[in-house]
C-alpha cells in the first residue's frame, strides 16, 4: 500500500504557489508582453514596478559592468532607453531567480546558491542552444531559468509537515521516482502547472514537463531535448543539482531531436561557461 502521508493535495499546491514571490510571474509575463509589437514603455514599467524588491535588484544588476558600461542607471525608463527591452528581460530573469532561489531547500537538501547558480547556468545554456538551432532565445532562456521552480513548490509543501521528507543524495534512488512516491507528483509537473497559470506557451510547458525524459513526450518536443542538454551542460560547467545526472542524454539521437550538432553543443557549452563566469563575477559571486 502506497503511503500518501506527504502527497500534495490541490489545496496544498495552491497554498505553496501563493508563497512564490511575484518576480518570476512578472518575468514570464514580461516575456509575453515583449512579443506584442504594440507594447509601450509605460506598459513594461508598470508591470515590473509591481514588485519593488524586484526593481531594486534590477537596478543593482543594470549597474554592473556585465550589463552596463556607461553612466549609472537610476530609473527603469533610463534603463530601457539605454539597454533595450530584450536586455531588460534578461536582467529581470536574473533578478527573479536571485530572489526566488536564495533560501536553503530542505526537501532536496541543497543550498539556495546552488539552485540559483544552476538556474542561471541552464538559462544561459538554453539561450546559446536557441541561438544555434533557431528557436526563440527569450523563451528558451525563460524555460531554463525557471525549470527548477517546481522544487520550490515541493519544498514549501514539505515544510508544512512536522517531519518533512528529505531527498537522500546517497540512496541511489532516481529523483523523479522519489518525488512521485513521496509527494504524488514530480517537480517538473509542478512547475508546468505554475507556469501554465502564468500563460506560458503550451509547447514550452510540455518541454518543461518532459525535460528529464524527453522520449516520453506525446510528440517530439524540441524544447524538452534542449532542456535536457542544457541540464547536462550546466553540470559540465560545474553547476549540477543532486539527483539529476542520470537523466541527461547527449547521444546522437537526442542531439538530432534538439536540432543541435556535436560541434554546436561543444561551442555552446564553452560560451555558456564564459558568460556564467562573467555574470557571477559582476554580481560578486
Amino acid at each position: 500500500m502506497i503511503d500518501k502521508t506527504y502527497h500534495i493535495t490541490p489545496l496544498e499546491m495552491k497554498a505553496a504557489i501563493l508563497k512564490i514571490p511575484a518576480s518570476p510571474e512578472i518575468f514570464v509575463k514580461l516575456g509575453r508582453m515583449l512579443k506584442d509589437k504594440d507594447t509601450e514603455m509605460h506598459d513594461v514599467i508598470r508591470l515590473v514596478e509591481k514588485d519593488p524588491s524586484l526593481v531594486a535588484r534590477v537596478f543593482r544588476l543594470c549597474n554592473t559592468p556585465y550589463f552596463n558600461t556607461g553612466e549609472p542607471i537610476d530609473s527603469l525608463e533610463v534603463g530601457i532607453n539605454r539597454i533595450g527591452f530584450q536586455e531588460l528581460h534578461r536582467i529581470v530573469g536574473v533578478a527573479s531567480v536571485a530572489g526566488v532561489f536564495k533560501y536553503w531547500n530542505l526537501a532536496y537538501k541543497v543550498s539556495g546558491a546552488a539552485i540559483w547558480h544552476n538556474a542561471l547556468a541552464v538559462g544561459i545554456c538554453m539561450e546559446q542552444l536557441a541561438a544555434a538551432n533557431g528557436e526563440d532565445r527569450a523563451d528558451a532562456y525563460t524555460a531554463g531559468l525557471l525549470k527548477s521552480l517546481g522544487k520550490l513548490v515541493i519544498d514549501n509543501c514539505a515544510k508544512s509537515h512536522s517531519k518533512p521528507p528529505i531527498y537522500d543524495h546517497d540512496a541511489d534512488l532516481p529523483l523523479l521516482m522519489w518525488e512521485q512516491d513521496v509527494f504524488g507528483a514530480t517537480n517538473s509537473q509542478m512547475v508546468e502547472q505554475v507556469m501554465e497559470s502564468w500563460g506560458f506557451p503550451e509547447r514550452l510547458l510540455v518541454g518543461i514537463r518532459y525535460h528529464y525524459q524527453p522520449d516520453l513526450a506525446p510528440d517530439v518536443n524540441r524544447y524538452a531535448y534542449m532542456l535536457n542538454l542544457a541540464g547536462s551542460m550546466a553540470e559540465k560547467i560545474g553547476k549540477p543539482l543532486p539527483g539529476e545526472s542520470s537523466y541527461w542524454n547527449e547521444e546522437e539521437d537526442s542531439l538530432a531531436a534538439a536540432g543541435i550538432s556535436r560541434g554546436q553543443l561543444k561551442s555552446a557549452t564553452g560560451a555558456s561557461s564564459e558568460k556564467l563566469k562573467q555574470l557571477l563575477k559582476a554580481m560578486g559571486e
